[in-house]
C-alpha cells in the first residue's frame, strides 16, 4: 500500500496487487459509489471512498515493466494524480507462499 503517488523507484511483483491511497475531503463514513478512477494503460479502474478523507483503489499488473497511471474524478484533489511503478517478476518467497496454498486432493 502506498499513500502517496509512486515513481520507477517502488516496485510491485507481477500479479500483486498495488493499493494507492489518496487524501480527499473528508466525507464521513465509508461510501459504496466509485469517487475516482485509476487510468491504466487505456483502462479504468473505480476507486472508493474509505472514509477520513481517505481514497483507495486497486490495481493488479499482468506483466512486468514499467506502468503508469492518472487518475480521474470530480474531486478536484483527486482529479489528474499521476504516478509509475516497476512491476517485476515474482520473489521465490511469494512463490513458496503460493505452493503452501495450494490444495492437494486426498487419496
Amino acid at each position: 500500500m502506498y499513500q502517496r503517488n509512486t515513481t520507477l523507484d517502488d516496485r510491485v511483483e507481477v500479479f500483486g496487487v498495488l493499493e494507492l491511497v489518496f487524501q480527499g475531503p473528508d466525507l464521513g463514513a465509508a461510501q459504496e459509489k466509485s469517487m475516482f478512477s485509476l487510468v491504466v494503460d487505456g483502462q479504468e479502474f473505480e476507486g472508493f471512498y474509505y472514509g477520513g478523507g481517505a481514497y483507495k483503489v486497486r490495481f493488479m499488473p499482468k506483466s512486468t515493466g514499467a506502468w503508469s497511471y492518472t487518475t480521474k474524478s470530480d474531486i478536484p484533489e483527486l482529479h489528474n494524480q499521476s504516478g509509475e511503478f516497476t512491476c517485476v517478476e515474482e520473489s521465490e518467497e511469494t512463490r513458496q507462499q503460493e505452493i503452501k496454498l495450494v490444495v492437494r486432493p486426498a487419496g
